[in-house]
């Protein structure tokens, strides 16, 4: 639908790109439920619900680009979980040995 009013064009936009997004969240939150809350101590536990969520996103009956999306940023945050596991270790270890010197 063109509008000659830039102004009308983008509330136009705006309207529509918010009606899509509150159409896409009622289907995925019709689909499940998320499971009960966890206590997030460390980057393991990070991981562990990121890859229960990309899990749920997988089976969701929602568009391929949406779902790619998501578990595109999900990825990303279990990528950095990972990097902060690895540090977390690595100070631990540092630690100790410090501890016995």
């Amino acid at each position: 639908m063109p509008y000659k009013d830039t102004k009308t064009r983008k509330e136009y936009d705006r309207k529509r790109r918010r009606r899509e997004r509150h159409e896409v969240v009622e289907e995925m939150g019709s689909q499940k439920k998320l499971s009960d809350p966890v206590t997030i101590e460390t980057a393991a536990d990070i991981r562990r619900v990121v890859a229960e969520q990309i899990g749920l996103v997988r089976e969701a009956d929602v568009e391929v680009v949406i779902k790619a999306r998501c578990i595109g940023y999900l990825a990303g945050v279990c990528l950095k979980a990972i990097e902060a596991g690895d540090l977390e270790g690595r100070l631990e270890a540092l630690e100790e040995q410090l501890a016995e010197k």
